[in-house]
């Protein structure tokens, strides 16, 4: 799945659908797909004043982060829950938060991955046109995501 009116270039798309079979991931549960925007990047020190975001597509967080979100949210003040990020072959974790938010003015929803993501997205140097796919990890008791990258420079 791809965030909301987002699309691969062919090349793209070869190379999503080649790592994913290489993954040979029995889990019926989609991937998501991000393409790294300049929002998504650390800027030199500008990250401080403005540190990057991901946003989760509206469909894929309803259908497959909102049960998740629900259950581990239990009706309080605070709109975030942990998510924890892995990269492929990695056994560092990435600690974050997923926060849901409404934007009045596109009357939309969205899922937020925050604090820490900043961190993810410097530490593996995540660049414009790179590729995130995220597998939601099952029957893990914290929420959990392996995060696989392809760079820009193999599609």
């Amino acid at each position: 799945m791809l965030p909301d009116r987002s699309c691969l270039t062919p090349a793209q798309e070869n190379k999503v659908l080649e790592k994913i079979e290489d993954i040979d991931s029995d889990s019926e549960l989609p991937f998501y797909v991000a393409i790294i925007g300049k929002i998504n990047v650390c800027r030199g020190n500008s990250h401080y004043n403005n540190p990057p975001i991901l946003n989760f597509g509206f469909w894929y967080a309803a259908k497959y982060l909102g049960k998740k979100f629900a259950a581990d949210h239990h009706g309080g003040k605070c709109n975030a829950i942990s998510l924890v990020l892995q990269r492929e072959g990695k056994s560092r974790p990435w600690p974050t938060k997923l926060r849901y938010t409404h934007i009045m003015r596109a009357s939309s929803q969205q899922m937020r991955i925050i604090k820490g993501w900043p961190s993810f997205a410097c530490d593996n140097r995540l660049r414009v046109g790179d590729l995130c796919l995220f597998k939601l990890m099952e029957n893990e008791e914290q929420l959990t995501m392996t995060v696989y990258i392809i760079r820009r420079e193999k599609c």
